[in-house]
């Protein structure tokens, strides 16, 4: 039988209408689990610096080992390079890494900005 002389009978229509109401509620289940699911993940995506190996975890309010020390690295090596000409970029890409309290001291008056 094709969908063709099934939609031309009245019972045919309510068989395919009758399909599409378990199909879309199926997709609902679906889509309600994905979200339950994605409410619960406790892991997100940052920012990680290039110099990652392995597999590293980073929640949302903590992180692996990993990657605080290849943050460190990141960091240590921009601060290794400091010169006058290279202050500002250097300046300019450490400063979004900074809490809030450490950015309002980075432009501290005894720091010559």
């Amino acid at each position: 039988m094709t969908l063709d002389t099934l939609t031309k009978t009245w019972r045919g229509i309510n068989r395919e209408n009758r399909f599409h109401r378990m199909a879309v509620a199926l997709l609902l289940v679906t889509n309600l689990l994905s979200l339950a699911a994605l409410l619960r993940a406790d892991r997100t995506v940052v920012l990680v610096p290039p110099i990652l190996e392995g597999e590293v975890n980073v929640a949302r309010d903590r992180a692996s080992r990993e990657v605080k020390e290849a943050w460190a690295i990141y960091v240590a090596e921009l601060l290794g390079h400091v010169g006058a000409r290279s202050a500002d970029f250097i300046q300019q890409a450490l400063e979004p890494l900074l809490a809030p309290p450490l950015r309002a001291d980075w432009h501290h008056p005894s720091l010559g900005r």
